[in-house]
C-alpha cells in the first residue's frame, strides 16, 4: 500500500529550558508549525523563545510562519536565509500539488536572526548551543547541542536510510 506521509518526513524538536523552549526546525508547513506549537503548549507553560533552522530543506522551514506570527525569534545561518530567499518560493510551488491541502496558509518567511560566526554559539542562559561545520548537505547548515540532555539535533548533517525529500 502507498504510504502518504504528507510531508511530515523531517526531523523536528524542541528543548525545554528553566526560562523557555528552544525549537528546531519548523516543519513542512504553516499548518505543521502550529501543530507543534500546540503540542509544545501541552507539555509547558513555557514560552517558546527562540527557532532554529538548521539548513534550507523544504520539509525543515515552511512552519516558520506559524511562530513568526506569535513574534518568535527565528535563527538562521546568512548562508541558509540566502539559499531560502533563493528558492523555497520554487520549492512551495512545487509542494502546492503533492500535499495539497497540508499547504494551505503556508508561505515562504525567512528568518529574523542572521547568524554568519563559523564557530559554536552559546544561546544565553541556555545550554544549547548552535554549531557551525562548514557546507554540508546545503551552505549554512547548522547542528544544535543541548548540553544538559546530551541531544545532537544533527539538521543534514546525518541522514539514515533515507534519502532526504519530502515526496
Amino acid at each position: 500500500p502507498e504510504i502518504n506521509s504528507k510531508g511530515h518526513v523531517a526531523n523536528s524538536g524542541f528543548i525545554i529550558e528553566e526560562d523557555g523552549v528552544i525549537v528546531i526546525d519548523t516543519g513542512v508547513s504553516h499548518n505543521h508549525g502550529k501543530r507543534m506549537i500546540e503540542q509544545i503548549e501541552s507539555i509547558t507553560d513555557l514560552p517558546i523563545k527562540l527557532v532554529v533552522i538548521t539548513h534550507a530543506n523544504q520539509d525543515f522551514v515552511f512552519g516558520i510562519t506559524a511562530f513568526k506570527e506569535r513574534g518568535i525569534p527565528i535563527i538562521a545561518h546568512k548562508k541558509t536565509i540566502d539559499l531560502m530567499d533563493a528558492r523555497c518560493q520554487t520549492c512551495l510551488d512545487n509542494l502546492i500539488p503533492i500535499l495539497g491541502a497540508e499547504l494551505e496558509g503556508t508561505s515562504v518567511a525567512l528568518p529574523n536572526i542572521i547568524w554568519n560566526h563559523s564557530n559554536e554559539l552559546k544561546v544565553k542562559n541556555s545550554n544549547v548551543e548552535i554549531m557551525y561545520f562548514g557546507w554540508t548537505n546545503t551552505k549554512g547548515s547548522l547542528a544544535v547541542l543541548d548540553k544538559t540532555s546530551r541531544t545532537l539535533f544533527s539538521g543534514s548533517l546525518v541522514t539514515v536510510r533515507h534519502v532526504p525529500y519530502t515526496p
